[in-house]
């Protein structure tokens, strides 16, 4: 299971904004469906490539960010009438928590007292979602690595239409895979992602393997798979069998 430890305090470098942002103390990698393009679906914990937007307006990755505090976890608010519904026998009776366990497990404090506490927090980061993506990557003066986590997450967008298509096919025949036609938009980001990732050295040979297989270049696709560490045997492999049976799209896997 994810669970957080409470919040950390980060300061941006961008205006030096101080942001709250949840400490994890376990995560839970777990998800109903993985894709060869990275697309994570009905996972447990969605970090969005820590690309978060600050107060004044700008975009900022999370590890550029400084950690300058911790805030520890927060006691929910106490059930409404929890004094008085403790207290009865037929409360207790049918196993309803007791006074002890109210206390314990809750914040019991006057809510006017915690909704002030709660003011003086840093405001907490604001997620980027998917429809601001193609906004960002047109954004003038973007760093190369900004940019890379917005292409890489606008991509996988832009797929997102293909799984439908994928997913209903998949109903009628299990073994079917539809044909994949990447738009022009969808090519010019894929070809942009690649330059940026090869600009920047990038040791993810699977993911390049997986943009030049979707471009339709297969011959290219396997040239990069040989630089691949040993770690991603698996992923090599799955890349290969798909450019030995002529498969273009983006497809489910597990394992």
């Amino acid at each position: 299971m994810t669970r957080t430890s409470g919040d950390k305090v980060i300061q941006t470098h961008c205006c030096g904004a101080l942001l709250r942002t949840p400490s994890y103390s376990s995560i839970n990698l777990s998800a109903n469906e993985r894709w060869t393009d990275g697309r994570v679906v009905g996972s447990l914990f969605e970090n969005g490539g820590g690309l978060r937007r600050c107060t004044c307006g700008e975009y900022f990755l999370l590890s550029d960010a400084t950690t300058v505090g911790a805030i520890a976890k927060q006691k929910p608010r106490a059930p409404e009438n929890w004094d008085r519904k403790s207290a009865s026998w037929w409360h207790r009776f049918w196993g309803f928590p007791t006074l002890e366990h109210i206390l314990h497990i809750y914040d019991t404090r006057d809510p006017a007292l915690i909704d002030k506490e709660e003011t003086q927090l840093p405001p907490r980061v604001m997620h980027v979602v998917d429809s601001e993506l193609a906004e960002i990557i047109s954004s003038p003066n973007l760093s190369a690595e900004i940019e890379i986590i917005a292409r890489r997450r606008y991509w996988r967008y832009l797929n997102d239409s293909y799984r439908e298509t994928y997913r209903h096919a998949r109903e009628i025949d299990p073994a079917a895979i539809p044909s994949y036609e990447p738009s022009l938009q969808q090519r010019q980001n894929m070809v942009r992602l690649l330059s940026l990732l090869d600009a920047h050295h990038t040791q993810d040979w699977t993911e390049m393997a997986e943009l030049l297989r979707e471009l339709g270049e297969p011959t290219a696709a396997k040239n990069a798979l040989k630089n691949a560490h040993e770690h991603q045997a698996k992923d090599v492999a799955l890349q290969n069998q798909l450019i030995n049976q002529d498969i273009q799209a983006p497809v489910r896997f597990r394992y």
